[in-house]
């Protein structure tokens, strides 16, 4: 590889980390905005750029499991209770 062809290649390389670093600093900025209404946590957030977008993430996508399970688990209590009226009026006679 010639030496023109290797700098147009790290060139570009560094072009690319830039933009993906601008990108997490606008996405985390963005983000942190919206969770907290503050500029001095955006600013914070936006200066931890990728790392507080995937934390963020993260934290709700456990959030989501751990209410997609609490959602199961109040339709299980509700089909439950269900039943047990059904099963209590056909004892009483009425169903």
């Amino acid at each position: 590889m010639n030496i023109v062809l290797r700098k147009v290649v790290k060139s570009t390389y560094m072009d690319i980390l830039r933009i993906t670093a601008l990108i997490g600093l606008v996405l985390a900025v963005a983000v942190s905005w919206e969770a907290n209404h503050s500029t001095l946590w955006a600013w914070l957030h936006g200066f931890l750029g990728w790392i507080y977008v995937f934390y963020h993430f993260e934290n709700w996508l456990l959030f989501s499991v751990f209410l997609s399970g609490y959602v199961i688990m109040v339709k299980k209590t509700i089909t439950n209770i269900a039943m047990m009226v059904k099963v209590s009026r056909h004892m009483m006679g009425g169903g």
